[in-house]
């Protein structure tokens, strides 16, 4: 339970860095980008990611794992789950049009974060 602590208050301070970077380049790139839902997520999700891999590896899991090889399968799962998260936010905001990107997004990476826990526990660390 301790570990799954940790790993929400990570996950927390990583979602915090991820949504903020998430609207800010959502209200730069809306109107200029088709796509602005898909390139926000993943601009937003590459320096969130990396804050999250570091303090997964060393505080939540303190892995004995290469970091090489943890951060291989680590860069594999948040591909997955960015995609997921882009495809999801994307499908979402199609159905409701008038709702905010942010609060899909909050949704949808509430789901993600549980299956996210249990794959990060059992594969890369």
């Amino acid at each position: 339970m301790k570990r799954f602590i940790k790993f929400g208050a990570a996950s927390l301070s990583s979602c915090v860095i991820d949504l903020f970077l998430f609207a800010v380049f959502c209200r730069l790139l809306h109107g200029k980008v088709p796509a602005y839902i898909a390139v926000s997520t993943v601009l937003a999700r590459m320096l969130s990611a990396s804050y999250n891999y570091a303090m997964n590896y060393k505080v939540v899991f303190q892995s004995s794992e290469r970091v090489r090889t943890s951060g291989i399968k680590y860069v594999i799962l948040a591909a997955v789950q960015m995609t997921l998260s882009a495809a999801l936010v994307s499908g979402g905001k199609i159905l409701l049009p008038a709702a905010e990107e942010v609060l899909i997004k909050v949704m949808v990476d509430g789901i993600l974060f549980l299956v996210s826990y249990a794959v990060q526990k059992r594969f890369v660390f």
